[in-house]
C-alpha cells in the first residue's frame, strides 16, 4: 500500500491564564478539533494504489497546556512576548525573549518557549538544545518532553520522539496530544498496531479529536481493516464536514473495497471542499478507470498531473493516448 504521508504533530501551548496557540483556532464549532502541523515525508510511489493522505485541515483547536505559575510568568514584560506568541508573531517573540535568559537564567519557561517559537519557525535542530535545558530545570516538565518530541519527530529522529513521548506519558497519564504524536510516530516506523493502541488512547481522553480518528483509519487501512478505517474517516467528518482528507482517504479505503461508485462520490466532495486536491482527482480518476469511464478518468489524471501527482502519468500514458 503506498501512502503519501503528510504526518501530523501538535504545537500548541497556554499558559497560566493566558492561552498561547501555535497553530490557527477552529472557526466553527462544527469542524471538531484538528490538532497538528503537517510534514511532507517523502514515500516512494508504485502508482498502482490509492493515495491516502495524513494531511488534516489547516485550522487547530487550541489546546490547553498548564504550567505552574513562576516569577517569569508574572512578568509583565513576559506576558507580551506570550501575546506575540499568541499572534503567531514567532519571530519577534523569539527575538524579545533573548534577554529573558540573562535575567531569568534558571526559567525553564524562557527555555520552554524559545523552543516552540523556534520549533514553529522550523529549527528544530536549535529548538532541542532548549528543550534540554528547560528539562534539565524542571524534570518532570512533561508538556517540554512532549515538544522536544515533535522536534526529534520533523527531524525524523523516530526513536527519540517515541522515548519523549513515553516520558510525556509517564509524567502525565491524562495527555492525549503525546497518545497522538506517539501514534503518528509509530506509524511512521510501521508500527501500525502500536499506532493504533495510541490513537485509542488519545480518543478516550479526547473524543473530539478530528486527527484521532483520521489516522487511526489511516493505520487501519494499512493493515487492511477497510470496514474499521471507514468507520474512523465517517467520524472524523462527522466532527470536521469541512475536512477534505477524510473524504479523500474514506473513499481510498472505498476504492480498495471495490465500491468505486460511492468512492466517487467521497472523492468529488473532497473536491469540492479543496478544488486543487491533487491526490482527490487521481483517485477519481482511478475509480472511474474501473468503472470503464475512461473520459472522466482520463481527465481527472490530466488535472492531478497539472497539481503535481506525477503517477498520473502512468495512467495518461497507459489509458489517455
Amino acid at each position: 500500500m503506498y501512502i503519501r504521508k503528510s504526518l501530523l504533530i501538535l504545537v500548541s501551548v497556554a499558559v497560566a491564564m493566558a492561552m498561547i496557540s501555535c497553530n490557527p483556532s477552529v472557526k466553527e464549532k462544527q469542524e471538531g478539533k484538528s490538532d497538528s502541523l503537517s510534514m511532507l515525508v517523502p514515500a516512494g510511489s508504485s502508482g498502482d494504489e490509492a493515495i491516502i493522505s495524513y494531511k488534516p485541515v489547516d485550522e487547530a483547536a487550541k489546546d490547553k497546556v498548564v504550567i505552574r505559575p513562576s516569577s517569569i510568568m508574572q512578568d509583565s514584560t513576559f506576558r507580551q512576548v506570550l501575546k506575540q506568541i499568541d499572534a503567531k508573531d514567532y519571530a519577534g517573540a523569539l527575538t524579545n525573549i533573548g534577554p529573558f535568559l540573562r535575567d531569568f537564567p534558571d526559567s525553564p519557561e524562557v527555555y520552554f518557549f524559545q523552543a516552540i517559537c523556534r520549533t514553529e519557525l522550523k529549527q528544530f535542530s536549535a529548538a532541542i538544545p532548549d528543550f534540554d535545558r528547560a528539562i534539565q530545570l524542571k524534570s518532570d516538565f512533561a508538556d517540554a518532553f512532549n515538544y522536544r518530541g515533535v522536534a526529534q519527530f520533523y527531524l525524523q529522529r523516530y526513536d527519540l520522539a517515541i522515548r519523549d513521548y513515553d516520558e510525556a506519558i509517564r509524567l502525565k497519564p491524562k495527555f492525549p496530544k503525546a497518545y497522538y504524536n506517539r501514534g503518528l510516530a509509530r506509524a511512521n516506523v510501521g508500527d501500525f498496531e502500536g499506532s493504533i493502541v495510541d490513537f485509542d488512547r488519545s480518543i478516550e481522553q479526547d473524543s473530539t479529536s478530528v486527527d484521532s480518528y483520521n489516522n487511526r483509519g489511516n493505520a487501519r487501512t494499512m493493515l487492511k481493516d477497510y470496514e474499521g478505517a471507514i468507520e474512523d474517516y465517517s467520524k472524523s467528518i462527522e466532527l470536521a464536514p469541512g475536512n477534505p482528507e477524510a473524504y479523500n482517504n474514506r473513499g481510498a479505503a472505498r476504492q480498495l473495497m471495490k465500491n468505486n461508485d460511492r468512492a466517487i462520490r467521497d472523492f468529488t466532495k473532497a473536491i469540492e471542499i479543496k478544488p486543487n486536491y491533487g491526490d482527490a482527482y487521481y483517485n477519481r480518476g482511478r475509480s472511474y478507470l474501473a468503472m470503464k469511464e475512461n473520459t472522466k478518468a482520463c481527465n481527472d489524471f490530466r488535472k492531478a498531473l497539472e497539481l503535481g501527482i506525477k503517477d498520473a502519468s502512468l495512467y495518461l500514458d497507459e489509458f489517455c493516448k
